[in-house]
């Protein structure tokens, strides 16, 4: 009786080591993942692993939805992959975003599980700063604009068939064909990628684009934000304007002329007898003295963030200027500055 217990006791004991999940001893066969493409650009492509030392039947799954896994192939015939080796290939989706992304592909095999991180890169986008571009309109021109991007980018085209844009290497070229007249025109184009989206303006003017109501808005010398208003008219010779300013002060039509596509005012035009001072249009020199004869006030069209029309003095072109400024004078004897305009935009005034 004693003998047979002790033999069932070391049956037991045998048949209990010889189930592996029973034994806590036992290990699980880890699942070796070579040859793998982690790391993805912000276009994406396609990728795979090599999978090696997997005992069973290899599911691949993938946490997200822009990396597919497509197939897994060779190695052990009846899972796709196993112990003779075998590939894991899959899919990453163009990333749209500026941010980088992280997947995960998890293997599992019997018991065994595997995870592989996948990478990718945001999409990196490097355009042209200049968003304006004002030509003369009597000839076609063409401009370049830098643009590059890591993904698909959409140009467009806002109703202006006389805008026409090609890709170009690193960027896109766009031509305005020229205009049948001097008036303005403003065409906007778009581009879009990864989010981003910049507008591009083009203008086309000519004399006749200076003419009109214009609102007035400029710093005074005491600091102030000051606003007027100027009509401009033509004048009485070709190429000429006359220019009206209406302001705290009631100025005469003063003659301004374009010239090289600005509109140009010459210094020393007197603006009549205020107070018993004799007012004479100018400009204020970095130096603090007033400029009133040889020289010229140049006046350059550019168009505003909302698409405005707009005319400010070019500084560039005069040389000394600070800004343009009305000086008074008593028996021909200059006195002080009567007033100073810095900051000084005209943004015309649409005809409704």
């Amino acid at each position: 009786m004693k003998k047979y217990a002790i033999f069932l006791a070391a049956s037991l004991l045998f048949g209990a080591c010889s189930k592996d999940q029973d034994n806590p001893y036992a290990t699980v066969a880890e699942i070796v993942v070579t040859d793998a493409t982690v790391n993805f650009s912000a276009a994406g492509g396609n990728g795979s692993m090599t999978i090696q030392n997997a005992q069973g039947a290899v599911k691949a799954e993938s946490s997200v939805g822009w990396c597919r896994v497509s197939g897994l192939t060779g190695g052990n015939a009846a899972s796709g992959a196993g112990a003779a080796g075998g590939t894991v290939a899959y899919s990453v989706e163009p990333n749209t975003s500026l941010s980088t992304r992280t997947a995960v592909i998890t293997l599992t095999s019997d018991d065994a599980v595997k995870r592989v991180a996948i990478t990718q890169l945001g999409a990196m986008v490097v355009y042209e700063l200049n968003s304006v571009f004002v030509d003369p309109s009597a000839t076609s021109t063409t401009h370049f604009i830098k643009f590059r991007s890591d993904v698909k980018a959409e140009v467009k085209v806002v109703d202006s068939p006389w805008l026409h844009c090609t890709p170009a290497d690193g960027g896109y070229s766009f031509t305005v064909d020229a205009a049948p007249d001097g008036k303005v025109r403003i065409a906007q184009a778009v581009i879009t990628s990864a989010g981003i989206e910049k507008q591009y303006f083009f203008a086309q003017y000519g004399y006749e684009a200076f003419l009109g109501q214009w609102a007035i808005a400029y710093t005074d010398m005491q600091g102030n934000a000051t606003e007027a208003k100027a009509e401009v008219t033509s004048g009485e010779t070709a190429g000429s304007y006359a220019v009206k300013i209406q302001s705290k002060n009631e100025y005469p039509a003063f003659t301004a002329y374009y010239r090289d596509q600005q509109l140009v005012v010459p210094y020393g035009i007197g603006l009549g007898n205020i107070n018993g001072y004799d007012l004479v249009l100018g400009g204020r020199s970095t130096e603090g003295k007033p400029l009133v004869s040889d020289g010229y006030l140049v006046f350059r069209p550019t168009i505003a963030p909302d698409a405005s029309w707009c005319v400010a003095p070019d500084i560039t072109r005069s040389p000394g200027l600070l800004a343009p400024a009305i000086f008074g004078f008593s028996n021909s004897q200059y006195v002080g500055i009567w007033d100073i305009y810095s900051n000084l935009r005209f943004t015309n005034i649409p005809n409704n």
